[in-house]
């Protein structure tokens, strides 16, 4: 066990580029992880390579390769969080390829809010979705907010980054319907949407799907009663996912 007490320590500062440098996290394949309770979770599926922590009770319980004791400074200047709990831990960067069969791929279409990223991510692992598609310009899956709100999912879910050439090959590939989220699309409800092998895409928070996208699906929605304002884009996703596992 080591110790570092100086927010200016060269390893914290490799640490905070991790943390914000989405090239620095690809090029060396590692991410940060925050919490008790999701480090507990993913050190049953990778090693953990460094932990650090205020309390040697959390180093010695999260038995890493390396292990280090730090002050409250450096745990701030570590964290993105307001009230952080005090242990963090830098590991590998999952990599899970796609499945062989794939039913169900949520596809999402230059999102900017990591958090949004991350609780769609959550959703679709949970409702059994099978992958997660990427368009360029979609915010990083492995933004240290996006990891937090994924609650794990993460290091469990498939996930693939292209462009729309890229999201074809593989609707061809899986024999996939692509269906896009607009409020003036086809109600669900109204039981027309196919039930074959589908495509949800979600598009950017304030613009909507780019116009290729638009242009190549069928547009479904949400029944809402009249003067409701449109959900947004994690809620409204969620809501798509569940009624469409049902369906595909």
């Amino acid at each position: 066990m080591r110790e570092i007490t100086s927010p200016a320590n060269p390893l914290i500062i490799d640490l905070v580029k991790i943390r914000d440098d989405p090239k620095r996290r690809r090029r060396l394949n590692q991410i940060l992880i925050e919490g008790v309770k999701l480090i507990e979770d993913i050190r049953a599926l990778m090693p953990l390579l460094k932990v650090f922590s205020t309390k040697e009770k959390w180093l010695e319980a999260f038995a890493a390769e390396e292990s280090y004791l730090i002050s409250d400074a450096v745990l701030k200047k570590i964290t993105a969080t307001d009230n952080p709990e005090g242990v963090v831990a830098l590991v590998p960067m999952p990599s899970i390829p796609l499945p062989e069969k794939i039913t169900r791929l949520l596809v999402l279409d230059r999102l900017q809010d990591p958090g949004n990223v991350g609780v769609l991510m959550r959703s679709a692992f949970a409702l059994s979705w099978d992958a997660v598609f990427f368009l360029s310009g979609t915010a990083d899956p492995f933004n240290d907010k996006a990891v937090r709100a994924a609650k794990g999912a993460t290091f469990r879910l498939p996930m693939v980054k292209g462009d729309f050439s890229k999201l074809q090959e593989i609707m061809s590939e899986h024999h996939l319907q692509l269906l896009a989220a607009d409020m003036h699309g086809e109600p669900l409800a109204q039981g027309n949407v196919p039930d074959s092998h589908i495509a949800l895409a979600l598009g950017n928070e304030g613009a909507g799907l780019s116009k290729e996208m638009v242009d190549s699906a069928l547009k479904v929605s949400i029944p809402m009663r009249e003067g409701a304002e449109s959900l947004n884009v994690a809620s409204s996703g969620a809501i798509l996912m569940y009624e469409l596992s049902g369906r595909a």
